[in-house]
């Protein structure tokens, strides 16, 4: 009972109805004036990806995410993973098996909601998709609603179907089969949204509870071509409110159930007979931030960012009861419930774990079913792609098809792997928070062993291996770099280290390690192991990544004009006089996540985007390619052919690259100039000044 803890309600109450609510939210809020003609959905179309196929970059297929909303549907559940819908065959004795994945949408799927064999999907800047069941297990795609911007959730019930999106809440008429379109909409007055933030909608008794930035407001839609705010509340003290109860139960006993995340969250028990005038019955305080909540059959489930997830009894609806609580590493993201008590749970970083709640003092594990997730870090090696899944662990996928990346193998670890290198069949493997470096030989792809553990003296921040060499960096002290001999990985030799504050990142090539903090690039020669040397020094404001190769040493750093990265490139021949050989700043690319480098090409990775530029001649850097429809652009690898984003919402995205014989050549003619990079939704072109 650790998990959960009781507490009095102590923030102020709800703001109830009469001259202060509507005073007070009649500036917020108000229905939209629609058209003389109703909006319909137009015909379904696969996502536009955004993107700009340059002669260095071209996708070619994506795998896994984070499973974000799951919603159930007798053996069925529709999974929202990274930018993708999965549909799950979970009959009960049955081991799960996905029997679907939609094609690739360039946002990640909000919300999801299934009513009368049709499937709604909220998928972010794509808008909202409508599927109508084929078959057993397929579903076909119906219309789709891209004009309804930031879509982040949806409920559906007899003949209509509800959006919340960055504009407001959008209305649809889905009593004809034939057609289904808009017919209502409300809109905030100020910035065009309700509230700022992700939002969530449930619906029932003709009102809509839309919870979004720190209020939760109730909204009447029983004329659904005007739909009106009645009430509003406030988290007093808290940063945002991000869930609410399932739609099936918005009301049990004429209570609803809400939810309020902050620093801590309060689980609240409110009376919604009178939905403009909630009264408050009691709150639960929870230690940990509330991502989701499922209810069914007098059962809550709360997912949490902590690693418990706590099962209520909520027969007496005024008082539910805590009754268990599941261990989930790292916490989890989303859940859902059966009709015959069976629980859905999606871990922080992925996957799908089944327990039975037929006892819910006593839940029993029944299934676990990996899926590629969360994608920290990445190396790929011939058709081998090894993840840093974060909790998850160390992942392995064949990508001998590119379009469809299948996993092959997970190895779990006591701790989260954040980040990992590849050299001579083995994987070296770390993350945030931890000491140890995990060494892994994965000569089988299929079964990789861990054949040693060694600890690092602080928290490790990153792990490059080379030759033969680990080069480990850590927090210990103000920062340091440890060196490892590995050629004999079941029996690592610690050699050298060195004192460098705020050691984040490490890169090797050749004679020289660089070792990256946020302000400067210390450069070391490591010809002997055993001593590294500090013998050089870049400083550049706000430093987030930095590769080096052939003496070329590649920074990406906050722009001097604040609002764009740059990617400054030295010459390192003399360590001791780093000479700067040009400053490229991307306009529409913040921030520079990581840099790599294939042959001739530097590619670039953004949150959101990925960018190639050819380097073969270092001071005139020519862009050759873009990609604009990442989730969260973490790492970038590239081998051979081919270039691979870690993405931690998306899991990983792979591209074919040319690779061209030259490499870069420097020299010590300092350029300055900008490169325009479009960010609307055709990345059409790239212009020097």
């Amino acid at each position: 009972m650790h998990g959960i803890i009781y507490k009095k309600h102590s923030r102020l109450p709800w703001m109830t109805g009469g001259a202060l609510l509507l005073g007070a939210w009649a500036m917020a809020m108000q229905a939209a004036p629609m058209a003389t003609e109703a909006t319909t959905g137009a015909p379904p179309a696969q996502a536009s990806v955004r993107t700009e196929q340059g002669s260095a970059l071209q996708f070619l297929g994506q795998a896994g995410g984070v499973v974000a909303r799951i919603e159930v549907a007798g053996n069925r559940a529709f999974m929202g993973v990274g930018p993708r819908l999965l549909v799950v065959d979970i009959t009960a004795n049955v081991r799960p098996r996905v029997v679907y994945t939609s094609t690739l949408f360039s946002d990640l799927v909000r919300g999801i909601d299934y009513y009368d064999d049709r499937l709604y999907v909220a998928r972010g800047d794509d808008g909202l998709l409508v599927f109508e069941r084929d078959g057993l297990y397929g579903l076909s795609a119906k219309s789709s609603f891209p004009f309804i911007k930031g879509a982040n959730d949806v409920a559906s019930g007899p003949g209509h179907a509800y959006v919340v999106s960055e504009d407001g809440l959008h209305i649809l008429d889905t009593s004809n089969d034939s057609e289904i379109r808009e017919i209502g909409w409300l809109k905030s007055i100020a910035g065009g949204r309700i509230v700022p933030g992700p939002s969530r909608i449930s619906v029932a008794n003709g009102h809509a509870f839309i919870v979004a930035g720190d209020f939760l407001y109730v909204v009447d839609i029983s004329p659904s071509t005007a739909p009106l705010v009645v009430g509003a509340s406030r988290a007093y003290g808290f940063r945002s409110v991000v869930a609410i109860v399932d739609k099936s139960i918005v009301y049990s006993d004429g209570y609803h159930y809400d939810l309020e995340d902050g620093s801590s969250s309060v689980l609240d028990v409110l009376n919604m007979d009178n939905p403009s005038n909630p009264i408050l019955i009691r709150g639960i305080g929870l230690s940990g931030l509330v991502r989701d909540i499922a209810s069914k059959n007098d059962v809550i489930a709360l997912a949490l960012d902590n690693p418990l997830l706590p099962l209520f009894d909520a027969r007496v609806s005024t008082d539910p009861l805590l009754t268990s609580e599941i261990p989930v590493k790292g916490g989890t993201r989303a859940v859902a419930l059966t009709d015959d008590r069976r629980l859905l749970i999606s871990p922080s970083d992925g996957g799908l774990d089944l327990y039975n709640i037929g006892t819910l003092a006593r839940p029993i594990s029944l299934h676990s079913m990996s899926l590629v997730g969360s994608a920290r870090d990445v190396r790929m090696f011939g058709d081998w792609v090894f993840i840093a899944a974060g909790n998850r662990g160390l992942q392995v996928v064949n990508a001998n098809v590119p379009e469809q990346p299948m996993l092959i193998s997970s190895v779990s670890t006591s701790a989260s792997v954040d980040y990992l290198d590849y050299w001579s069949h083995n994987v070296y493997a770390s993350g945030a928070g931890t000491r140890e470096v995990y060494i892994f030989d994965v000569l089988s792809q299929q079964e990789p062993t861990l054949m040693h553990t060694l600890l690092s003296r602080g928290n490790v921040t990153d792990v490059t291996a080379s030759a033969g060499l680990l080069y480990v960096t850590s927090d210990a002290g103000a920062g340091t770099l440890e060196i490892f001999d590995v050629h004999d990985p079941a029996n690592p030799q610690k050699l050298g280290s060195i004192a460098i504050r705020d050691a984040r990142r490490v890169d090797v090539s050749g004679d020289y390690a660089v070792v990256i903090s946020r302000t400067s690039v210390t450069i070391l020669d490591v010809r002997d192991p055993l001593l590294p040397t500090a013998v050089g020094m870049v400083a550049l404001p706000g430093i987030r990544c930095a590769r080096l190769l052939n003496n070329v040493l590649y920074i990406g750093h906050r722009g001097t004009s604040g609002e764009f990265d740059s990617l400054a490139i030295y010459n390192i021949d003399t360590p001791q006089a780093p000479a700067q050989i040009s400053d490229v700043v991307a306009e529409g690319l913040i921030p520079i996540m990581d840099i790599d480098i294939i042959g001739s090409n530097a590619f670039l990775l953004g949150t959101n985007q990925l960018y190639a530029f050819d380097v073969s001649d270092p001071t005139i850097p020519v862009a050759n390619g873009a990609y604009g429809s990442l989730l969260q652009g973490n790492r970038v690898f590239g081998a051979g052919s081919r270039v691979v984003v870690a993405d931690r919402f998306g899991g990983i995205y792979i591209f074919a690259a040319t690779n061209p014989t030259s490499t870069p050549t420097p020299n010590n003619s300092p350029t300055r100039y900008k490169v325009i990079v479009p960010i609307a939704v055709d990345l059409a072109s790239l212009i020097m000044r």
